[in-house]
């Protein structure tokens, strides 16, 4: 994106005295700058240009308005100095590739950032997170980084496992064709998984770990400075459940108070301490092995902001945003203690006709709070259509587990009539 293309993108003029919030390489979709304009805060969008990007950002266009846009082609400095005189409050990166960046521009406006940009890899890096945590004396999973196919195929050979992780070393870049695999389908994946890698995270290197057994959990934190250092406070712990298909089915929001979630709470705050994370929200997502305990898959930051996401953070009352510009340590889930929140997945190769029926059959069901039939993307939840072959999210909350569960059933149950009459 060139400079000149970039300054006609700017849909307003800086005001002076606004709060302003910089975000690092959004990608289309990431719903910042709307969201932070309901906050009441100008915003000015750091792109990156073709230099300085993955070939994704090269013609990425911008969605929402933004105060300014700023070009990033590889010398933070004048960024910074732009950003320090339009009074910018808070850095806040909108796609994996921003991360790094964020931490540089953060650092250099004496800003809150995840940490300090010497140890970033830390926190963006499959490979490096694994190394780290094994130095730190905590369970991670064997981990290979190559370009090289071969070297791929022997590391597998001397690291036998059930299945095998293939994505891009950039933690949050899609995992590509097929998130695990088995050992004679890697050479099959490998180009598509390589291709995808270098698009969205600008390196045809990939990660292989092997694949950890066990339940999987996401849990949210926050973290904010203290007298002793950073202080890291989990605010949110989810428990992921599959089809027999190997797809993601639903995910659950746990009581943080029993043994599990203590146990998974003490595991997040050594994550946390091991990857340097000083400051702003995180997500760490676990596997807990029956034989070793929890174990990290990976540990990132939000950068992404779907319907379905916004519609779960105003139920916990824990939005990244919210938790980046406020300050003052607090709990906001008081009132959402004995909720019950759940988020079903369906991916269906189901026809637009039928999608119409089905989506509007699940609105009316009683726990349902929003459908978002585009989770990958902001979309206004009126317009919501079903697209052919994708996968669309259903949240839903509750104070009776009962009702949940009678809902999801109902759920399943609709889909699965769709798709017998679908093949008649």
């Amino acid at each position: 994106m060139t400079t000149e293309y970039a300054a006609d993108l700017a849909t307003e003029s800086c005001t002076a005295g606004r709060r302003t919030v910089a975000v690092i390489a959004p990608q289309h979709g990431c719903g910042y700058a709307n969201a932070l304009a309901r906050r009441g805060r100008g915003t000015v969008a750091v792109v990156l240009s073709p230099t300085a990007g993955p070939p994704a950002h090269w013609s990425a266009a911008l969605d929402g308005r933004y105060t300014d846009v700023i070009e990033y082609t590889g010398d933070p400095h004048p960024v910074a100095a732009r950003l320090r005189a339009a009074g910018t409050e808070a850095v806040m990166p909108a796609s994996p590739a921003g991360v790094e960046l964020a931490e540089k521009i953060a650092w250099k406006l004496g800003l809150p950032g995840s940490g300090a940009p010497r140890t970033a890899l830390l926190r963006t890096d499959h490979g490096a997170q694994a190394e780290a945590l094994s130095q730190a004396g905590i369970a991670a999973p064997r981990t290979l980084c190559t370009t090289s196919l071969a070297e791929a195929l022997a590391w597998t050979r001397s690291h036998r496992a059930s299945a095998y992780r293939l994505a891009s070393p950039c933690i949050g870049v899609p995992a590509g064709p097929a998130e695990y695999v088995t050992r004679p389908s890697i050479t099959a994946v490998w180009p598509q998984a390589q291709q995808t890698a270098l698009r969205l995270g600008g390196d045809n290197a990939l990660v292989i770990q092997e694949r950890v057994p066990g339940r999987q959990y996401v849990i949210c934190s926050a973290t904010r400075s203290g007298p002793g250092g950073p202080q890291h406070t989990v605010t949110d712990i989810w428990a992921h459940a599959y089809a027999p298909t190997g797809l993601l089915d639903r995910i659950d929001l746990l009581h943080r108070y029993d043994l599990l979630a203590r146990r998974l709470s003490l595991h997040t705050h050594r994550v946390l301490d091991a990857l340097g994370v000083a400051s702003g929200p995180a997500v760490c997502h676990v596997a807990f092995d029956p034989d070793r305990g929890p174990v990290l898959l990976s540990a990132g930051v939000v950068t992404h902001r779907s319907l379905g996401d916004e519609a779960t953070w105003a139920l916990t009352g824990h939005d990244p945003i919210d938790m980046t510009l406020d300050t003052t340590p607090r709990d906001r889930r008081r009132g959402t203690q004995h909720r019950r929140v759940t988020r079903i997945r369906l991916t269906a190769p189901l026809t637009s006709t039928l999608g119409s029926n089905l989506l509007p059959a699940d609105a009316e069901l009683p726990t349902t709070v929003c459908i978002d039939a585009h989770p990958d993307s902001f979309i206004p939840g009126t317009e919501a259509q079903l697209p052919d072959g994708r996968t669309f999210e259903i949240v839903l909350a509750h104070e009776e587990p009962e009702a949940i569960e009678r809902d999801c059933r109902r759920i399943h149950a609709l889909a699965a009539d769709l798709h017998r009459i679908r093949h008649r």
